[in-house]
């Protein structure tokens, strides 16, 4: 299984977001048979993301389609990845990697 992640801006005019996640997964897929999940974040969205990073400069985050269960994250025994750190918040998890 290969994943990647592509960060790609554009304006939509019109359009429910899940009526535009639809049209831009059908055109990967039609012009290079990529068959992508399509993340949407507006800019104010984006800025939010930014806003509430709880390490500051000095973290990675990775977007979700979906906020994970609240129960399954609070399973999750962080003593195994120290000195690196992750939270969770909402559809993002926001990491720290010092080393």
């Amino acid at each position: 299984m290969m994943v990647g992640f592509f960060n790609v801006v554009f304006d939509a005019k019109s359009g429910t977001p899940a009526r535009i996640r639809s049209t831009i997964e059908k055109d990967l897929m039609s012009e290079f048979g990529f068959d992508i999940t399509v993340l949407l974040r507006t800019p104010a969205e984006r800025a939010k993301v930014i806003k509430r990073n709880p390490f500051a400069k000095d973290a990675y985050v990775t977007f979700l389609d979906d906020a994970p269960a609240k129960k399954l994250v609070q399973a999750i025994d962080p003593a195994p990845f120290a000195p690196d750190e992750f939270e969770v918040d909402g559809h993002e998890v926001y990491v720290r990697c010092p080393n």
